[in-house]
């Protein structure tokens, strides 16, 4: 009994680890969301303060530290379009 509950535990933990893998990169794909965030007419300097202020300009590997390190925490972020806590 002791062994089956510890191998459905791994298989949990497996499988948080890949959805979180594929929440990530799914949300990659969805586009800049800085484009979101600044004026229509923003400056290049001004989209790049931007990602760096949310963390953009990071590596992926970095930035999926980051996201997993927050979502760990129960901080999800803020909403890119209501800049809002999600």
């Amino acid at each position: 009994m002791f062994s089956y509950l510890i191998r459905r535990i791994l298989q949990m933990v497996v499988v948080l680890w890949v959805v979180s893998v594929l929440v990530f990169v799914m949300m990659s794909f969805t586009g800049d969301p800085t484009y979101m965030m600044v004026p229509l007419d923003a400056t290049p300097d001004d989209i790049a303060h931007a990602r760096q202020l949310l963390g953009l300009d990071k590596p992926y590997p970095v930035q999926y530290g980051i996201f997993l390190q927050n979502v760990l925490k129960g901080d999800f972020g803020r909403s890119f379009m209501f800049r809002q806590p999600s």
